[in-house]
């Protein structure tokens, strides 16, 4: 059953033109731009998107402190725009905040934060100080009980306001970028602590953040929102192994290894030989064991170059990039035999390509002479080598071909002398 649903929200702001006046001519800014989604109680959902995104906005329209322009934001079955301030301030003493900067009073002590929204609840003082201790022994703080928070490391403060949240037994707990302002460490014990609200209290939690590893860590589903538009969601498995949107896949590439550009590609090529191959490993398809065990079958010799396997809460995905080595019809016929039960990518052309742009590149021009000196020539005894000479056996035809194509420049040597025509027949034959 979903605690939280949003159906076709948006919210606008007044255009602003130059000196922040409101201008009539300009549209108003939609901010936040139909908006659809559930989130199911019990849950850990993740909310992503860049800065600007319209994350933190979304946010305030769920605990209604910002109003919305249109539509239906729905909250245990409470329809939140339609309530007012009082029924609103009841509303959200079952809604807990995390903050990015804490924002703890400066003023009380640890224990006197974690007092304050039980005053304002109205909680008898002898409830609340059983509430602040069992809080406090919850998030590991119980010596820091009357410290004050310029005494408290980062982690720390972040713990008091999970505490603080959590005050008033909250069934709805939003972390605004609960750990931006956190080093690794600490980051990943607030996350830790978040799984323990959510798997020993049943809170429903929405992180809200721009990190996907935060996503990864912690979530079971997510929603990935940009310019105010939710462009893709899913299981955090399902959007990290297949992403549709290019928003999404820009945000897996900061988690997961993507596979190599051209240049790379030219690079590996040039460093191990072979045909290179990328492999697409799900939990729902071949295993890498039977992968290479196919190839083996086809009397190919494996190398591993780039990627790997990595576990993504608690199921298996990887990407590899492959060097096969071995006869190209037997290569050509493995490839034919496993698209079918495995994704996989001829990466031949893209090493082609890296290393044809980096033959055709113009060599490194030597430092400029000092002013009325000229420069001195390079030694007679050790020219410069041309850039094919660098090319994977195999490339150097095709490289050469290309720089047929391109029209002749004083400035830049001319491409090697290689017999073009029974090659390149050769090397096409091959692929």
């Amino acid at each position: 059953m979903a605690l939280v649903e949003l159906r076709d929200v948006v919210k606008t702001f007044p255009a602003r033109a130059e000196g922040r006046k409101a201008s009539k001519a300009a549209p108003p800014i939609r901010v936040i731009d139909g908006v659809s989604l559930d989130v199911e109680e019990g849950e850990i959902f993740g909310l992503i998107g860049c800065s600007g995104a319209g994350k933190s906005t979304l946010v305030r329209l769920i605990n209604a402190l910002a109003p919305v322009t249109s539509g239906s934001i729905r909250v245990a079955g409470t329809e939140v725009t339609a309530l007012r301030e009082k029924e609103l301030r009841q509303l959200r003493r079952g809604i807990g905040m995390i903050f990015q900067q804490f924002n703890l009073f400066s003023s009380r002590t640890v224990w006197g934060n974690l007092a304050y929204p039980l005053e304002i609840a109205g909680t008898p003082e002898a409830e609340q100080a059983a509430r602040i201790s069992e809080l406090l022994n919850f998030v590991g703080l119980v010596d820091k009980a009357h410290s004050y928070p310029e005494q408290l490391s980062g982690g720390q403060k972040q713990r008091v306001g999970i505490a603080r949240a959590l005050a008033t037994r909250p069934r709805l707990l939003l972390a605004d970028e609960a750990t931006s302002a956190l080093d690794p460490e600490t980051t990943g014990e607030v996350l830790a602590l978040l799984r323990r609200v959510n798997a020993e209290l049943g809170t429903t939690v929405i992180v809200i953040t721009h990190e996907m590893e935060v996503v990864r860590s912690t979530a079971s589903r997510v929603a990935v929102l940009d310019a105010g538009q939710i462009v893709e969601e899913g299981s955090v498995y399902d959007l990290f192994t297949r992403p549709r949107h290019p928003v999404t896949s820009k945000y897996v590439g900061t988690a997961v290894r993507p596979t190599p550009d051209a240049d790379a590609l030219a690079k590996l090529s040039a460093r191990h030989g072979g045909r290179l191959v990328a492999v697409t490993l799900r939990e729902d398809g071949l295993s890498q064991g039977k992968l290479f065990g196919r190839l083996y079958g086809h009397g190919l010799e494996a190398e591993l170059v780039h990627g790997g396997v990595e576990d993504i809460q608690g199921r298996s995905f990887g990407r590899l990039v492959l060097a096969l080595h071995g006869d190209e019809a037997a290569v050509g016929e493995a490839l034919a035999e496993l698209s079918g039960q495995v994704e996989i990518t001829d990466l031949a052309p893209l090493a082609v390509s890296g290393a044809t742009a980096a033959a055709l590149s113009p060599p490194n021009v030597a430092d400029e002479a000092p002013a009325g000196l000229a420069a001195a020539p390079p030694p007679a005894e050790a020219p410069r080598q041309p850039a094919a000479a660098v090319l994977p056996e195999g490339l150097v035809a095709a490289a050469a071909a290309a720089c047929a194509a391109v029209p002749a420049c004083p400035d830049v040597p001319a491409c090697p002398d290689v017999p073009a025509a029974p090659a390149l027949v050769a090397v096409e034959a091959a692929a």
